[in-house]
């Protein structure tokens, strides 16, 4: 019997906005991606998916088409759990470009994956396990221009301080804000203008 494909959800292809310079990372889903229907994802509606699950056979892919108005080479970070070393490729189809990298026996992990080359125009990028010690789970894929990198993580550092006096504190409030979080009613805004517009000081 021929396995059931649930085909990519949202976009189709998944455009990369090339032009920006900040607010440029690209987030592949795995509840998103085209796959077997028997793996499992937990989804609070789009595009708020959670991992991926049942990821324990080497014949089962993951699939995002893409569009791409130039070609360039990407760094790729994987949001992936793995309780055992699991040997993974991502590779653009009809194409020789193949990113080959192994996971870590950690539990999750935001996992430097390494650069592959993305060619201008659609395409189709496919992540399939290579090794079969342990059934894993995926969030998304994080892709960044490598030549945007150094920018980014110089913003990363820029943002980070010391947070030791959370510790001196009774108490504290801790919440999640991102593209999920927007009005029962009026138009939905992009995660840039939701970003742009919050006012940090009102809501304190």
């Amino acid at each position: 019997m021929k396995a059931q494909i649930t085909p990519q959800a949202g976009p189709n292809p998944i455009v990369f906005d090339q032009s920006v310079t900040t607010d440029n990372l690209v987030y592949l889903m795995a509840g998103g991606a085209e796959r077997p229907s028997s793996l499992k994802v937990t989804v609070y509606g789009n595009p708020k998916y959670f991992w991926l699950s049942g990821l324990n056979d080497t014949n089962s892919t993951l699939k995002w088409t893409v569009q791409l108005a130039d070609s360039a080479t990407y760094h790729i970070s994987a949001l992936i759990n793995s309780t055992a070393v699991e040997n993974i490729q991502i590779s653009v189809l009809n194409t020789s470009n193949v990113l080959d990298f192994s996971t870590k026996n950690m539990g999750w992990d935001k996992l430097e994956a390494g650069t592959i080359k993305l060619p201008a125009g659609v395409s189709t990028i496919m992540l399939k396990k290579k090794t079969n010690n342990a059934s894993i789970e995926l969030k998304s894929l994080e892709l960044i221009k490598i030549t945007d990198r150094p920018a980014y993580l110089d913003r990363v550092r820029a943002f980070k301080t010391d947070v030791s006096w959370f510790s001196r504190l009774p108490y504290g409030v801790m919440l999640q804000y991102g593209p999920w979080g927007y009005p029962q009613t009026g138009a939905k805004k992009s995660f840039a203008d939701q970003t742009n517009s919050f006012d940090v000081h009102k809501f304190v």
